[in-house]
């Protein structure tokens, strides 16, 4: 137990958070240390174990050692409490994060397990702001709204990470779908590959289907079914013919 905590309670921020169950650690830390000092000096088991009343430091020590690891179970639900992701963390894992909660890019590496499909976040070198998001398929999406994790909890500017990650899909689908015709006109009046290379893969796949259902409708209104049908041919065509110029393997799974 002593060699799980020790780790946890040498780091600032948990031992800041944490004032009495750190002052609690080090009472045992010491003992602890003094009891193997003592005995590397004397390096005579009998008189090691009889010198000092080690049984009772001992079980004082086990008690207040299994009083400290209830109190940061406690802590630990609390923050998960506080952002419901850290739920999909282990406690080492959530530990490894409060322990460096001043250190932005430690979330990094547990990232993926906290947001699916999301590789790791665009920080700002210098400020350390947050300015975007890369997906596992290295595909990039910058936010509408920079984040400053200065000064705030782990679990509160995690928070608006996910608020703001939300927002900014909700606004890239918004642009998408209005930078796609309102009518279909003519496929020779709008270049659809274009808008295909020119948005997140999401957003094309949901702003493709948006409009087809609107375009869809509105050939069983008119009666011009075969019509539509003819311009969906030309649209799949054109992209067959983008595919074969060498795209990126992110543009590649869009048209896929």
């Amino acid at each position: 137990n002593w060699k799980y905590l020790s780790p946890i309670f040498e780091s600032p921020d948990i031992a800041r958070q944490m004032p009495q169950e750190s002052n609690n650690f080090k009472r045992v830390d010491a003992n602890w240390k003094h009891t193997m000092n003592h005995t590397k000096a004397i390096l005579n088991v009998k008189k090691a174990c009889t010198d000092d009343p080690i049984l009772e430091k001992f079980k004082e020590s086990n008690k207040a050692l299994d009083n400290i690891q209830a109190k940061l179970r406690d802590y630990l639900e609390k923050k998960r409490s506080a952002f419901g992701r850290f739920y999909f963390l282990s406690d080492d894992d959530l530990l490894s994060i409060l322990s460096q909660a001043k250190d932005v890019d430690r979330v990094q590496e547990h990232l993926r397990k906290v947001f699916e499909s999301i590789d790791r976040l665009d920080i700002e070198v210098n400020s350390k702001k947050i300015l975007g998001m890369f997906s596992v398929e290295k595909e990039y999406v910058k936010y509408n709204r920079p984040i400053d994790p200065g000064h705030k909890q782990v679990e509160d500017w995690m928070s608006e990470v996910e608020r703001e990650m939300k927002k900014t899909v909700r606004e890239s689908l918004k642009d998408a779908i209005l930078d796609y015709p309102d009518t279909f006109a003519s496929v020779n009046n709008f270049d659809r590959n274009n808008w295909v290379l020119r948005h997140p893969g999401q957003c094309v796949l949901n702003g493709s289907q948006v409009r087809w259902t609107a375009e869809v409708e509105t050939a069983i209104n008119t009666k011009t079914l075969e019509e539509y049908a003819n311009a969906l041919n030309i649209q799949l065509n054109k992209l067959i013919k983008i595919e074969r110029k060498g795209l990126s393997k992110n543009h590649l799974i869009t048209i896929e």
